[in-house]
């Protein structure tokens, strides 16, 4: 019911990205996980290490420690190479190492999967003293020590970031966040309509991507596009092949305790960290009923799932938010730079038009004619060449990150025509954009 609850939330999400990517309306499946964030920052693998080790210690000695350890004895395999499968997971070698596999790019999710499997490897070496049988953990409990890893770096991040990368990050926490309870929802229908269906006869294929298609709707609602879905998803996604029926739902479980864990933390970080590694040791030792009550938790209320969420409904807003104010910077930047390409094309017309008049009469003109280039100087050698502006004057203010989209809309709408894309004759242009800024 919580989840339900929830997915109006993530439908803002989803048409929040939707027009940020240009997109009128609802967001096509296919660019569900479309980067955002044009200029957002490339971590190098050592700049990652480092933020990953240096947030793990806000939290404990013992976590930052075992993320050195993996380190400096090469648990972790991040380099991307050919052949090389995609995705990421933790494994428990002896004693109390482990040992990841993942593909390093550069991306602030990069750094999450980092922590996310550190924290997997972390719990590793709090069930290492317990017996084979012990340290099998069942899967609800499986992304416990991760995804609160994971919410530890992503939360710091964000406390400090701006702009694009703030974007980006927001972006990849609800990337991820709409999938696990949104997307593994409308796994859950089709899996149950299709057994459902199946005792009773044979299904089409038709008929499969009809009760997929109809399971997206219901859960991604007015967020997706409904001519632009997913309803193969039944044939591609492995999950529904493996040896569990309803492999997917303990991700969500895992997410929303992980969340409501972390919430704990920041609630009394003390008395948090008192217990956490020892919760951690008994996660193949105890159900969840009693996990859960380690710290307060009723998993039978609707109140602590929606909790957890809450966590999901700030992120959606700040999202919003941001979004919000990129489009309205950036349609402010777009119609500035429309306005000095009017004015510019204004200058050169009357140049090349009027015969007999001194540049100093020609100014006046244009300034009559256009106040805002009041402040102008302008020099132009002979008729036969080109003016060069000095745009000084220009009371337009664009920041560095969206100068370079600006620039491309300018050249797209008429520049080229006069000019030449690459003429040195955008010179001026270029000056203007790049002094423009805040």
């Amino acid at each position: 019911a919580a989840c339900v609850a929830s997915f109006p939330d993530f439908r803002r999400y989803f048409r929040a990205k939707a027009r940020l990517l240009g997109h009128e309306g609802a967001l096509p499946w296919a660019d569900l996980f479309a980067p955002v964030g044009k200029g957002a920052r490339r971590w190098t693998y050592a700049e990652a290490e480092a933020y990953v080790i240096n947030q793990f210690g806000t939290y404990s000695g013992r976590l930052a420690d075992v993320a050195k350890r993996a380190m400096a004895g090469r648990w972790v395999d991040a380099e991307p190479r050919d052949g090389k499968r995609d995705g990421a997971f933790c494994m428990s070698m002896q004693a109390d190492e482990s040992r990841i596999l993942m593909n390093f790019s550069g991306s602030f999710n990069s750094v999450q999967t980092l922590a996310h499997e550190l924290g997997h490897a972390y719990h590793n070496v709090n069930l290492a003293d317990r017996t084979a049988l012990q340290r099998s953990t069942p899967m609800p409990f499986a992304e416990t020590a991760s995804i609160f890893s994971e919410t530890l770096v992503t939360t710091a991040a964000l406390d400090d970031a701006q702009g694009d990368d703030r974007l980006a990050m927001l972006d990849a926490f609800l990337e991820n966040a709409s999938q696990v309870v949104v997307d593994i929802h409308s796994r859950f229908f089709t899996e149950s309509r299709i057994f459902e269906l199946r005792a009773r006869r044979e299904l089409s294929v038709e008929e499969l991507c009809e009760t997929m298609r109809q399971a997206q709707l219901e859960t991604y609602g007015d967020g997706l596009d409904p001519d632009k879905l997913h309803p193969y998803m039944w044939a591609m996604k492995p999950h529904y092949y493996s040896t569990r029926s309803f492999y997917n739902w303990p991700y969500t479980f895992g997410l929303l305790f992980g969340l409501g864990l972390y919430a704990r933390y920041r609630a009394d970080a003390d008395a948090f960290r008192a217990g956490f590694d020892d919760l951690l040791a008994h996660t193949g030792m105890e159900g969840a009923a009693d996990l859960g009550h380690r710290f307060g938790m009723d998993f039978a209320s609707v109140d602590f799932w929606r909790g957890s969420l809450d966590v999901c409904r700030a992120q959606v807003d700040a999202f919003v938010a941001e979004v919000q104010s990129w489009c309205q910077r950036h349609s402010a930047a777009v119609r500035d730079v429309r306005a000095a390409h009017v004015e510019w094309c204004t200058y050169e017309e009357l140049s090349a038009q009027t015969d007999g008049q001194s540049l100093e009469e020609l100014i006046e003109l244009v300034t009559t004619r256009r106040p805002t280039w009041r402040g102008l100087v302008t020099t132009r050698a002979t008729r036969e060449q080109r003016s060069a502006t000095d745009f000084a004057g220009v009371p337009v203010t664009i920041e560095d990150s969206w100068r370079d989209r600006a620039y491309e809309h300018l050249v797209a709408t008429g520049w080229s025509e006069l000019y030449g894309r690459d003429s040195q004759q955008l010179q001026p242009v270029k000056q203007f954009l790049a002094g423009r800024r805040n």
